[in-house]
This record gives structure tokens, sequence and C-alpha cells, in this order.
């Protein structure tokens, strides 16, 4: 399994890259290749919270320090807004999609 599972904004990406003209296999080897890169310092950072039962922030401060830790766990933040804008985003427009076809 690639990350966690496909999400709906790699499918929209998927959906992109066809519409531009690339293939269907290279669509998905540019999703899967995306995926393998953020993986892997996915898997860097959770070995030792999985390992040890530590929650990643606290895992952070003993790595960076308290202030250390600041603009890692500023970072998270910045992402996870962004993705739950893409994510709303995308379940509007399904949402729009579905009431136009269903009146």
């Amino acid at each position: 399994m690639v990350w966690h599972g496909l999400h709906s904004a790699q499918l929209v990406i998927s959906q992109r890259r066809l519409s531009f003209g690339l293939g269907t296999l290279d669509s998905i080897l540019l999703v899967f290749l995306g995926n393998a890169i953020v993986l892997i310092p996915m898997i860097i950072q959770s070995h030792g919270g999985a390992r040890y039962g530590i929650p990643e922030p606290v895992l952070t401060r003993t790595r960076w320090g308290v202030y250390g830790a600041i603009f890692p766990s500023w970072i998270r933040a910045v992402i996870g807004a962004g993705w739950w804008g893409i994510e709303t985003y995308i379940m509007t427009e399904a949402a729009v999609y579905i009431r136009r076809i269903d009146p």
C-alpha cells in the first residue's frame, strides 16, 4: 500500500495529468513516485513514535528542543490547513455535481 491510500486529491491530480496528454500508466507511476518521495521522510519521522509509543510532537521536542519544535509544528499546521481546504473543495464540487444530477 502506498502511503495510506489514494486520496481524492491524488485522483484529481491523476485526472489532470490525463487531460494534459499523459498516458494512464504515466499518470499512475507519477502518483506512485510522489507518494514514495513523501513516504521516506514519513517513515524516518514516525519510526521512533511507532517503536517507543511516543507521539510525533513529543518526539520532535526531544530531537529539536522546546523552541526548535515550534517551526515543525507550524509546518504541520499549515499543511493540515491546506489539505483541509483541498479536501473541502473537492467534497463541495462532488456535492454540487450530485445535486445537478438528482434534481
